[in-house]
């Protein structure tokens, strides 16, 4: 499915009633929420966590963060995993990244919806290469970034183990936003594949 295709279909899951009720007032969004939207759309990890490295350090305000681990029995050689992480916050230094520079024309590409897709291939020795979404919402910014899996070409004929469709999915999914609806925060609550502490080594 076309990156448009997919667009336009989370836009219609997420549609709140428009007629005989208002929308319930937004609560700030939790870790845990991120990692259950981002599952519904990239696949449930083996678990989630609430830190993610990625470009944490760019937000200045509010930030929810998480990772999503997932297994890879027999890795190719350079790759380092497989992980999900979101960042979803306000205050980020780079919005910038929203739209393409012209000095990456060869590693970037425009979305709808006011985002971009970036990515890094394969560097033998440093880097096994990661792709980036990322989306400004009025005074938030959602990354969706795949690390660690081993990326040699575009990412978008490249066969990785999350779907780029997936990544730009999430990120525009209209739940990932500094608030959002409180039921969906509740049901985050009870992620079985949550667990507290950090990704392990």
């Amino acid at each position: 499915m076309s990156i448009r295709g997919v667009l336009g279909l989370v836009g219609v899951s997420a549609l709140l009633p428009l007629t005989g009720c208002s929308a319930p007032a937004g609560v700030a969004i939790t870790d845990r929420t991120l990692a259950m939207v981002a599952a519904e759309h990239v696949g449930e990890p083996s678990y989630a966590v609430g830190e993610a490295y990625g470009m944490a350090s760019e937000f200045t305000g509010e930030l929810a963060r998480t990772t999503l681990v997932y297994p890879m029995p027999d890795p190719p050689r350079g790759a380092t995993g497989t992980e999900v992480q979101v960042l979803v916050g306000t205050g980020f230094l780079h919005e910038d990244l929203a739209r393409c520079p012209t000095s990456h024309q060869d590693s970037c590409v425009d979305l709808d919806g006011g985002s971009t897709m970036v990515w890094s291939l394969f560097d033998p020795g440093e880097d096994p290469g990661h792709v980036q979404v990322t989306v400004v919402k009025g005074e938030t910014t959602v990354q969706v970034a795949l690390y660690g899996a081993l990326l040699t070409e575009d990412p978008r004929t490249a066969d990785l183990p999350v779907d780029v469709d997936a990544l730009v999915a999430a990120a525009h999914d209209p739940r990932l936003d500094s608030t959002t609806n409180p039921e969906v925060v509740d049901a985050a609550e009870h992620l079985d594949f949550w667990r507290a502490g950090r990704v392990s080594e």
